[in-house]
């Protein structure tokens, strides 16, 4: 399990559009940090993939018995007010850095980092899922699930963030 390391990776990536954004909408940055902020965007949509991959790859695998699934695809919506809110004011990049600086944290803080669209473009969807032993955890997985049944390994990537393991 990467837990902190992973974390920070998908809190970053799951902030990655609004360093798009902010590239776009501010007024007084030169070209090149305008660049800077888009290839910072997509090493970290690079480095959350291969994170991705590593884990399913050779996570360790733990058996699991899904209790209750819930999609959690929809959260995803909530991301797109931050993604936007450069668009909505003036700001310079000293401000912008706050802002973003404060997303980071709240987000890293409230565990809220697993909805992520950056993510979801790489064809992966979320679920809550509840396990027999009533743990929840949120569960990433390519599978459009249909049957709790067809989820039976998992590999942690956080304390309560999993993937589906398939072997």
């Amino acid at each position: 399990m990467l837990s902190n390391f992973a974390k920070i990776i998908f809190v970053s990536t799951s902030l990655a559009p609004l360093l798009i954004s902010l590239s776009i909408s501010l007024e007084n940055i030169n070209l090149l940090t305008r660049i800077l902020l888009i290839c910072f965007s997509i090493i970290l949509f690079l480095l959350a993939k291969n994170t991705l991959n590593e884990i399913k790859k050779s996570g360790e695998i733990e058996p699991i018995k899904i209790k209750k699934l819930k999609t959690a695809d929809h959260e995803v919506v909530a991301y797109l007010v931050t993604y936007l809110v450069p668009f909505l004011a003036n700001i310079s990049i000293e401000n912008a850095f706050i802002i973003y600086t404060i997303i980071f944290i709240s987000i890293y803080n409230s565990n809220a980092y697993h909805f992520n669209p950056l993510i979801g473009l790489l064809k992966y969807h979320f679920y809550e899922i509840e396990t027999n032993t009533n743990i929840s955890y949120i569960l990433v997985t390519r599978k459009e699930i249909r049957n709790i049944k067809n989820i039976q390994n998992i590999s942690h990537i956080t304390e309560y963030l999993v993937i589906d393991k398939e072997i």
